[in-house]
């Protein structure tokens, strides 16, 4: 049935055949991404994007590390941006939730140093994992990025998971 949720063994082939093709056809270069809807379609709807977030990223995480990559996989929730800077404002999950914006939940896979969170002058901060996904692995790392795009009135606000 179309939309109907699927078990996690259907994630995770998903998400391993795209961490291959990323891997192996040349998606580091391209930023080549995967939005959770495209794992399943139930986790199109906002109110499953961080848990569905998470479980993706504890998926590619576990593919890493079979794999052996010394990719960095990443997983990035977009926040609803202002004309000033507004930091870290929130301190729950429920807090976050209620500013995520479009695009959904993405994973993305970069060399180590060529993360979104380096050299790109903007407000970056790290963000405590244990005290808002106390679900991660300790190994894992979330940093809070903010910066206004070249003429654009608003800044972007981004949440990485980071493993």
């Amino acid at each position: 049935m179309v939309g109907a949720p699927q078990d996690n063994s259907e994630h995770l082939s998903i998400v391993e055949k795209w961490f291959a093709e990323t891997l192996e056809g040349g998606g580091l270069e391209r930023f080549d991404e995967l939005h959770i809807s495209r794992v399943d379609q139930t986790w199109a709807a906002k109110d499953r994007w961080v848990v569905a977030g998470l479980e993706v990223f504890q998926l590619a995480a576990t593919i890493k590390s079979r794999r052996r990559s010394l990719v960095t996989v990443v997983v990035s929730f977009s926040l609803l941006g202002a004309e000033a800077p507004l930091g870290i404002d929130f301190s729950s999950i429920a807090e976050m939730e209620a500013q995520l914006t479009l695009p959904p939940p993405s994973l993305y896979l970069f060399r180590p140093g060529e993360e979104p969170w380096f050299g790109h002058g903007a407000m970056v901060a790290p963000v405590d994992v244990s005290r808002l996904f106390m679900e991660l692995e300790a190994t894992a790392s979330c940093f809070y990025l903010e910066f206004k795009p070249a003429g654009e009135e608003a800044f972007s606000r981004t949440v990485f998971i980071a493993g």
